[in-house]
């Protein structure tokens, strides 16, 4: 071993065992099990909702946080908020905690000749129409797992900011200087019904849908402004009287009953394996959805598995 400046032997170990013995990870109440808790607890948004109910488990995971809090002398909670949700400092200790659990999973995953898991983060409907149709036909002849996870677009950003997830899908207005992305889908909007219940026009108007019963997602999207504004300001048209949680819930309902929905079109595909007609509505011609693949460049370059499904979603593309 070769030595450099005037230090000898037993020098550097004193100076060694000085920068350990001022490091956080000698102090009680720093742990891993403790560290781990902080990432439930920033995953679920709450102590609360990440003890599931469980009074124990929120008696357990409030010590635990509090315990980290003493130890690192940093403040982990904003309790002025109710309920207290992490501080930018509990963000950073957060991240930082997921990198290095997550690290040693997939060693063990690695020292097991198992693949880690690539955890991918859309909304519910984009998996089911969108993520699980492209690799589903390719994923037995790859050693991989996927790892799929129902997410809102904050989420899914904040979810690949901590490095929670690997890859997110969401629309392309969400694009971030942060994190790498590339287009993966456009598509406009559809109405759907039954043969006999939607007309058998091609291209129809708002106002040949008048006597209708219309299934639309609640909220306040862009799809949904639009609906409204056409109820609004038009005398003839279908009258809204479901208002759903998800896009699979407006095709089930159409599908069992006598309501047409109007839905994005990456929904087509399910809509005509439930058995109903698919067309396209005048007053929404001008609305193009794009979706993109975004995901954190530093994990990607470090994780072949990563880079692997990327390519995969993209069609074959590198990333």
């Amino acid at each position: 071993m070769e030595l450099i400046g005037d230090c000898n032997p037993s020098r550097c170990m004193e100076n060694d065992s000085s920068v350990m013995s001022g490091s956080f990870v000698g102090r009680k109440g720093v742990s891993l099990e403790r560290l781990q808790t902080l990432c439930l607890v920033a995953e679920a948004g709450s102590i609360m909702a990440a003890a599931k109910g469980d009074p124990n488990r929120q008696s357990l995971f409030s010590r635990q946080v509090k315990e980290l809090e003493t130890a690192l002398r940093l403040d982990l909670l904003d309790r002025s908020s109710s309920p207290h949700r992490l501080t930018p400092d509990a963000r950073r200790l957060e991240s930082l905690a997921r990198e290095l659990i997550s690290g040693v999973d997939r060693l063990l995953d690695e020292a097991k000749d198992r693949p880690s898991p690539v955890s991918i983060g859309a909304g519910e409907s984009i998996l089911q129409w969108l993520v699980l149709p492209l690799l589903c036909p390719v994923i037995d002849d790859k050693e991989l797992r996927i790892r799929c996870q129902n997410l809102r677009s904050r989420e899914i950003v904040e979810a690949l900011r901590t490095r929670r997830i690997d890859i997110g899908i969401l629309s392309a207005r969400h694009q971030l200087v942060d994190l790498s992305s590339r287009s993966l889908a456009k598509y406009g909007v559809i109405a759907i019904g039954k043969p006999g219940i939607l007309p058998a026009k091609d291209d129809l108007k708002w106002s040949d849908l008048d006597g209708k019963s219309l299934a639309a997602l609640e909220g306040s999207g862009t799809l949904r402004r639009r609906v409204d504004q056409l109820s609004n300001n038009q005398a003839k048209g279908p009258e809204l009287k479901l208002e759903c949680t998800s896009y699979p819930q407006v095709i089930e309902v159409c599908a069992e009953g006598r309501m047409i929905g109007i839905l994005p079109g990456v929904a087509k595909r399910a809509a005509i394996q439930a058995g109903l007609k698919v067309t396209k509505i005048d007053e929404f011609r001008d609305l193009e959805f794009e979706l993109v693949l975004m995901w954190n460049h530093t994990v990607a370059a470090a994780r072949g598995e990563v880079q692997e499904v990327i390519s995969l979603l993209l069609g074959g593309s590198a990333p």
